[in-house]
């Protein structure tokens, strides 16, 4: 079933997607860190440096479009590895997109991603609640739990009643009551 449904494919791309935008941010946050915006907001760190920029890997232009190559190859181009069901036009799209335009953006994969995470919010995910709820119940065990549940909830009336008919004393009969909310 998760063969024919590629639940997890969708997941898969829409977290490699998300990993595309750190990646695009992570660059952007590179390009001011190696060259700092001229004006009076840069005028407020005086040069100093800190020598971890030197330890940290920088990134370039070219992952941003092995990534965005890779997302295509692997998730939407027909007869991929891992090919997810989108719609031809968004396919199209992206794929017009990062290869003859040469896009790595984040809003390359926009709409994809929006198409990806309503098709997980409308199928699996209410069925993977379901599952998760409803899967460590059985038949068997349904119709154990409410024999028991009954035959507690009868035998806590009708002993509190008989102790009430014959005459017994308030503190006594308050013992018969735990067997009432234990049934629920």
């Amino acid at each position: 079933m998760r063969d024919r449904e590629h639940a997890v494919d969708y997941l898969d791309f829409w977290i490699d997607v998300a990993q595309h935008e750190t990646l695009c941010r992570q660059y952007a946050q590179d390009l001011l860190r190696r060259d700092p915006p001229e004006g009076p907001l840069a005028e407020g760190d005086n040069g100093n440096a800190s020598n971890d920029s030197e330890s940290r890997r920088f990134f370039a232009k070219s992952d941003l479009q092995n990534s965005a190559m890779k997302l295509l190859y692997t998730y939407l181009l027909r007869g991929s590895e891992r090919h997810i069901a989108l719609p031809p036009s968004i396919t199209d799209e992206v794929s017009k997109a990062i290869e003859q335009e040469g896009r790595d953006d984040p809003g390359v994969f926009a709409q994809a991603k929006e198409y990806v995470l309503q098709a997980m919010e409308r199928d699996s995910y209410p069925r993977f609640l379901q599952h998760q709820a409803l899967g460590n119940i059985v038949l068997a065990n349904i119709k154990i739990r409410m024999t028991v549940g009954l035959l507690s909830t009868l035998g806590g009336f009708w002993a509190s009643f008989m102790l009430a008919i014959l005459g017994y004393s308030r503190p006594v009969r308050c013992w018969v009551r735990p067997p009432i909310p234990t049934a629920f």
